[in-house]
């Protein structure tokens, strides 16, 4: 269906976050390198920006429909990244609670300078969403990992949330609607 591990894993994460607020959308946030300008292909920086993630999810929507809309949607926001969503979170006073990262295998291996790079984790005690989730692919396999707020989710629910997640992407394989996922 033309469309990235990033996008399949959004639509995913928008479905089940829809599941749990028992709502026919569901809103969080992503990121992207920033770099949609050309000229700063080759620029060492810092120019991450957090895009807004709106997912309807009308029981009878096909599953391509659905994740195409996503894309579109995904697609547009970038396009439209000159306006901060820091500015307009306060403007309108929308709190990011969720946020959804895919790595992918940007991280496995890559050189600055023609130098091998050594990656060293920085923990930090502080979660920057209520809820992160991060999706990696190692060695041919996804691998999730979450940051959460402790004083506001228990471990079991962040695990149980894992187990939600896979699944949902599992069916969303062989599903033909949305009405048609398993989430069990």
């Amino acid at each position: 269906h033309k469309i990235t591990p990033n996008v399949f894993f959004l639509s995913v994460m928008g479905y089940v976050l829809g599941k749990y607020a028992g709502s026919e959308e569901a809103c969080f946030t992503t990121i992207y390198n920033g770099r949609g300008d050309g000229r700063t292909a080759g620029t060492a920086g810092m120019l991450v920006k957090t895009l807004p993630v709106l997912c309807m999810l009308e029981e009878q929507t096909e599953i391509p429909d659905y994740v195409s809309r996503v894309q579109e949607q995904l697609l547009s926001s970038m396009a439209n990244d000159i306006y901060s969503f820091a500015e307009i979170s306060r403007a309108y006073g929308i709190r990011p609670e969720i946020m959804f990262v895919y790595q992918g295998d940007d991280f496995v291996e890559f050189e600055i300078g023609g130098q091998k790079t050594v990656f060293r984790e920085a923990v930090s005690d502080r979660a920057k969403a209520a809820i992160s989730v991060n999706i990696f692919l190692e060695n041919g396999k996804y691998r999730y990992e979450f940051e959460y707020r402790k004083n506001m989710f228990s471990e079991a629910f962040i695990e149980d949330l894992y187990e939600v997640l896979t699944e949902a992407a599992v069916s969303f394989l062989g599903a033909l609607t949305l009405g048609d996922v398993n989430i069990l």
